[in-house]
């Protein structure tokens, strides 16, 4: 096997544990909006992308990449930047700014202006955490292009 495959390889184990950690935690913090329905929407959306990604690595099919890449750009942005970030990490770092409350200018930019419970915020920014981790792994997983020119010093 070439290098470069088992390079995409291992990127490709870790990016789907990566995602696949985002998905598990959002499914937590929309559970209790959504209850049970957020678990099983979850474990959709990771049983489809763990199916991608185990048959891009079986075949590098480039349209399968795409599709698991999107999906992994839907989840990093939505679940993790606009949910983990935006309406914990950032929520919580203004609420601390202002003495323990939000502004009533600032409350209506988020989905829910109050904080919650510790176990809740601490899902979300570790959201954002995990999401982080993704995108890098996905970003890891783009072919390179190898240079034929190259010399050996």
């Amino acid at each position: 096997m070439h290098m470069q495959e088992n390079k995409t390889n291992f990127f490709s184990k870790l990016s789907l544990i990566s995602i696949a950690l985002t998905v598990i935690l959002t499914s937590i913090t929309h559970a209790y909006e959504l209850g049970s329905r957020a678990l099983i929407a979850g474990g959709i959306l990771i049983i489809i992308m763990g199916v991608l990604n185990i048959f891009y690595q079986c075949n590098t099919n480039k349209m399968l990449f795409v599709l698991y890449a999107l999906l992994n750009a839907w989840v990093i942005v939505g679940f993790g930047v606009i949910n983990g970030f935006w309406n914990h990490v950032f929520k919580i770092f203004l609420t601390y700014l202002h003495n323990g409350h939000l502004p009533p200018l600032l409350a209506g930019l988020f989905s829910d202006s109050k904080i919650g419970s510790i176990f809740f915020e601490s899902v979300g920014i570790l959201t954002f955490v995990a999401s982080m981790f993704a995108a890098y792994y996905i970003f890891q997983m783009v072919p390179k292009k190898q240079n034929d020119n190259t010399e050996i010093i």
